[in-house]
């Protein structure tokens, strides 16, 4: 599939950062693509069309025109970037990448996972100040 004159729908929330890090590669790359905010909070990836779309229903997901859907981000970004610099030609320069990315994933997604938790703990548990803080 070539994505050079291809357009793409970005399914995702913008409150999640592996969304916005298939975002930030389209946008590095100048790739055109529709973006939908699906909001993890509200419940929206759990709906009939969504999960017909993602079984998972987890976002990021992006829809191809001619391939259809691709989710997971960094499978997404991997794919968005084949041939382009963002990939190394080297092989164990492209393995530091993907050492990098497996890292990111695990680490700092499940962090991330956690601050969002204790936003929504606080909030629900009506913290002073918890709702102006984060939202």
């Amino acid at each position: 599939m070539s994505l050079d004159n291809e357009s793409m729908t970005i399914y995702g929330d913008s409150i999640s950062g592996n969304c916005l890090k298939v975002k930030f590669v389209a946008d590095r790359l100048g790739l055109p693509y529709d973006w939908v905010e699906v909001s993890v909070l509200k419940g929206e990836t759990r709906t009939p069309d969504f999960l017909a779309m993602n079984p998972a229903g987890q976002v990021p997901v992006v829809l191809f025109a001619d391939d259809g859907p691709l989710a997971q981000s960094n499978a997404i970004m991997l794919h968005l970037a084949q041939n382009t610099d963002l990939i190394p030609d080297d092989a164990f320069d492209r393995a530091l990448m993907f050492q990098w990315l497996f890292w990111e994933q695990k680490f700092v997604e499940v962090l991330s996972r956690n601050i969002n938790g204790l936003m929504e703990a606080s909030i629900a548990v009506g913290t002073p100040g918890a709702r102006a803080i984060f939202q």
